[in-house]
């Protein structure tokens, strides 16, 4: 039965020199440079800000026509989805598909660039899909950090689909991401999909023997969620100690201090429960997009909550000073803006602006974030 829901890992295959769009932004005047044995591009303008240089490389794009002998030289992603078709299930007509990317240029511009290919040519949806938590060894709490929130974004993806038309494809990014993805797809009874790149082979993998019972669950998210990004196991009580060791799994020791593996960081975020104040609900049922943004502040506040693109309150004139019980999240260029605070209760999200002039207004009069904390976070509802 053909796919109607794909979940593909993406990479930057499209800027490869052999393909169609490495070739013509490697041509005189292109807005990208592409440094020597680099394959990911960089401005040739370093000055000019991200926004202007997309769009400057879609018009660059789009003078490329796709020919019937280019689609072995488009990208990763083209060749998986044009296998399956050719070899495998085939893919419903305005079928899905989800593109998860690197939060970096070079991811964001491989999957903007080839949307338009892969729609016109395959006849389907593209969903670009961007981390929530970049894979930053530096970063406290590590991979193992972005590897849960990773298996977290696959997992929602999946999350409700029907296993006989949905399956996760690891083309692009990081190699763990394969054994990753096809763990969270496991969760769900979803298989996986493996192209052979030099011989165009296309394997399916079933789905892996992966469970949690629910009293598992129920016990290990309060304590993942306590534990956080490392704690000391000797100063917890009997019974987080022996739920630890009963459930080795989720969880590595490194001396006497306690931290979440991969798995534990994936209950940690993946069980955080997103909940919202009465306008927020009323204003996310009306945007099924805003949830999965929701979700994707969620995991970013959770894993670095200094990030300063999710505490815009901090640039904010008049405001220093001033008691702030609410941080402020800014997404980039538009007019999306989210009053948030992260409690042991979970992640409370207590206003939503989509209008600019609106929030200006409640902004400028002092509203909404030096609002009172609620006294019953149990007035928030819980996003699905």
């Amino acid at each position: 039965m053909p796919y109607t829901n794909l979940v593909l890992t993406a990479g930057i295959s499209a800027f490869a020199p052999r393909n169609i769009l490495g070739m013509r932004f490697r041509e005189t005047g292109s807005p990208l440079a592409f440094p020597p044995g680099q394959q990911n591009p960089v401005p040739s303008d370093p000055t000019i800000p991200e926004d202007h240089l997309l769009a400057t490389c879609r018009d660059w794009a789009a003078g490329v026509q796709l020919q019937p002998d280019h689609t072995k030289n488009i990208s990763a992603e083209y060749s998986m989805l044009d296998a399956i078709v050719s070899h495998g299930a085939g893919l419903a007509r305005g079928a899905l598909v989800h593109l998860v990317h690197t939060p970096s240029p070079g991811g964001r511009l491989a999957v903007e660039l080839q949307k338009r290919i892969l729609e016109s040519g395959l006849a389907i949806q593209v969903h670009a899909v961007e981390l929530t938590v970049p894979f930053d060894p530096a970063q406290s709490g590590g991979l193992a950090l972005a590897s849960g929130a990773f298996m977290g974004q696959i997992s929602r993806l999946l999350r409700g689909c029907d296993p006989r038309h949905t399956a996760f494809a690891p083309i692009g990014g990081y190699k763990s991401m394969v054994a990753l993805g096809h763990t969270a797809a496991s969760f769900h009874r979803f298989g996986s999909l493996y192209l052979h790149e030099d011989s165009q082979v296309l394997q399916e993998i079933a789905p892996a023997p992966v469970t949690l019972a629910e009293e598992h669950r129920t016990r290990l998210s309060p304590l993942a969620r306590r534990i956080g990004n490392g704690a000391d196991f000797t100063a917890m009580d009997e019974d987080a100690q022996s739920v630890i060791r009963e459930n080795p799994a989720f969880f590595t020791h490194v001396g006497d201090l306690i931290e979440l593996n991969e798995l534990g960081q994936f209950l940690r975020l993946d069980e955080t429960p997103v909940l919202l104040s009465a306008q927020a609900k009323a204003l996310a049922a009306l945007d099924s997009g805003l949830r999965n943004q929701l979700f994707s502040v969620r995991d970013r506040a959770v894993a670095n909550p200094g990030h300063s693109e999710l505490n815009h309150q901090t640039v904010l004139h008049g405001f220093h000073g001033r008691r702030m019980n609410w941080n402020l999240y800014k997404q980039g260029h538009s007019s999306l803006r989210i009053a948030w605070r992260h409690q042991p209760e979970g992640f409370l999200v207590h206003h939503i602006w989509t209008d600019h002039n609106a929030y200006e207004r409640d902004i400028n009069v002092g509203r909404v974030l030096a609002d009172p904390l609620p006294d019953v976070p149990a007035s928030y509802f819980p996003l699905a």
